[in-house]
């Protein structure tokens, strides 16, 4: 059981701790305190925001350039709600920016900043026809208060978002 599971509104008050529970725990350790480490924003230079969305769940990372390396300001996941599970591979893939958007807004409000996605339909994002798919619609609406270039990177560049989304249970 993922440990986001056992914070769920209907787990009883007494938790039941296991092996899986430590194994993740010590995995979810390691990542915090070996590189990449956190480092702060430095609001005079431009952000980078990527993010990934598998069948469970969604994850991003709020990263800046420094010296030609891309240092990690923040990360963040959650898992995908019921009906989330249902949507399209596209659909989810908008859903992670909106919500990785949405969650560093502070952060991105006000500046330009650099998309960066593994998922190659998403390069034509304010480009894309909805039709009458009204939640499309409605994030397309989100997105024109943002000011972003979409940039495509490998799979392999996207390992941090990737790994936030999986950590949160099946891939």
């Amino acid at each position: 059981m993922p440990l986001t599971d056992l914070t769920k509104k209907d787990q009883p008050n007494k938790l039941e701790w296991g092996e899986d529970n430590d194994r993740e725990f010590e995995n979810l350790k390691s990542h915090i305190v070996y590189p990449p480490i956190l480092r702060l924003p430095n609001f005079e230079k431009q952000f980078i925001l990527r993010n990934d969305a598998s069948n469970s769940g969604i994850g991003a990372v709020h990263l800046q350039e420094e010296s030609g390396v891309n240092h990690t300001i923040a990360f963040a996941s959650r898992k995908l709600l019921t009906i989330e599970c249902h949507y399209s591979t596209t659909e989810k893939e908008r859903l992670a920016i909106i919500w990785a958007v949405q969650e560093f807004q502070n952060f991105l409000y006000g500046k330009s900043f650099i998309l960066e996605t593994g998922h190659q339909p998403l390069l034509y994002l304010g480009k894309a026809q909805y039709g009458q798919n009204g939640r499309l619609m409605r994030w397309a609406l989100v997105l024109e208060q943002f000011q972003f270039t979409v940039k495509a990177i490998k799979g392999s560049e996207n390992v941090a978002a990737d790994f936030l989304k999986s950590s949160l249970g099946h891939t």
